[in-house]
């Protein structure tokens, strides 16, 4: 029990609510990156949390994104598609410059 006696403790800032304000946040972005005429996607480079890659990471540019979905995108690496949920999303960069990133704890950065 919490100093004051006042029952558990509360639970965390991070939770559903913090997630899927970050994944609307990112897949926002990426929208806005892809459709307005002032940015280039070719120029965006998402990196995403892939079990195995080195690092558990990869690193896809924009003109390898094929479609980007409500829940996921897909890239094309090599003629093989993959869909990447946007909850693995860690960090979204323009011209090499962090425009948004998963932040630890679950606060949103960028």
């Amino acid at each position: 029990m919490p100093r004051g006696g006042h029952g558990p403790a509360p639970p965390p800032i991070y939770s559903k609510v913090s997630i899927l304000l970050a994944m609307r946040t990112s897949h926002r972005l990426l929208l806005r990156l892809l459709h307005d005429p002032s940015y280039d996607f070719e120029e965006v480079e998402v990196v995403y949390l892939d079990r195995g890659a080195p690092e558990d990471r990869s690193t896809v540019k924009g003109g390898e994104i094929r479609a980007i979905e409500k829940g996921h995108f897909i890239v094309c690496v090599r003629g093989k598609e993959t869909f990447i949920p946007l909850h693995r999303l860690l960090e979204i960069r323009y011209q090499g410059r962090r425009m948004w990133a998963r932040a630890e704890g679950g606060v949103v950065r960028g």
